[in-house]
C-alpha cells in the first residue's frame, strides 16, 4: 500500500453502502461484505480449509465477493494441504508463508478489491 495518511486508508475504513431506505442495495460492497471477505481469508491459517468454506457456503449465497474471496481462500488452503501430503510433511514449511498470504489477501478484501493468489490450483469454482 502506498498510503501515507489516515484520510488514504478510509477505504479500509469506512462502510462503502450506499443503501436506500428501503433496504435495498444499490450494487456497491457494504462494511459487512468487505470484513466477510477478509475473514475468509484470515480463518484460513487456523482452520485450514474448513473456515473459508463455511463461509463460502453461507455467507457466499448472499454476495457474490464474499464468495469470490472465500473460493480463493479455499483454493489456497486446498493446495497447501495437498502440497504437505504428498510431500509427506515437508510442505508443512509452507505453512509459515500461509500466514503472510492470509494477511495480504484481507487487507485487499477490506479496501473492497478482489485477490487472486498466484501458482495454486482452481479446484473450487
Amino acid at each position: 500500500m502506498t498510503a501515507k495518511t489516515r484520510g488514504e486508508l478510509d477505504t479500509v475504513l469506512v462502510d462503502l453502502a450506499s443503501g436506500r431506505e428501503d433496504g435495498t442495495r444499490t450494487g456497491e460492497l457494504s462494511g459487512e461484505d468487505r470484513v466477510l471477505a477478509a475473514l475468509s481469508h484470515a480463518l484460513g491459517v487456523p482452520t485450514l480449509f474448513v473456515g473459508p468454506l463455511v463461509l463460502m457456503l453461507t455467507s457466499g449465497k448472499r454476495s457474490a465477493y464474499v464468495r469470490r474471496h472465500a473460493v480463493e481462500a479455499v483454493n489456497f488452503q486446498l493446495t497447501l494441504l495437498l502440497v504437505t501430503v504428498v510431500t509427506f510433511g515437508i510442505g508443512g514449511v509452507l505453512y509459515a508463508l500461509t500466514w503472510a498470504v492470509a494477511a495480504v489477501a484481507a487487507v485487499v478484501a477490506l479496501t473492497g478489491k478482489g485477490f487472486r493468489t498466484p501458482w495454486i490450483l482452481r479446484l473450487v469454482r
